[in-house]
């Protein structure tokens, strides 16, 4: 059986309507966190727990350098 997000934890995060307005805010805020949905409130949290989870794509790009240019704008391998 799942573990159930505790009540009291519920209550101190942020409620966000979607994964995604969830996403955003951590984007802005420049936080590495990811969204999960909340089984008590049936609303979108953030977390930064990873522990078999992957990061979102949105974050990744966001957070990851791009890739290193050669001077002439080809990207270096």
């Amino acid at each position: 059986m799942p573990k159930r997000t505790r009540l009291s934890i519920c209550r101190r995060k942020v409620r966000y309507p979607s994964a995604e307005a969830a996403s955003a805010a951590a984007l802005a805020g420049g936080w590495v966190l990811r969204p999960y949905r909340c089984d008590r409130c049936a609303g979108h949290h953030l977390t930064s727990r990873r522990k078999g989870h992957h990061t979102p794509a949105a974050i990744r790009a966001a957070l990851l350098p791009s890739a290193p240019t050669s001077g002439t704008g080809d990207k270096v391998l």
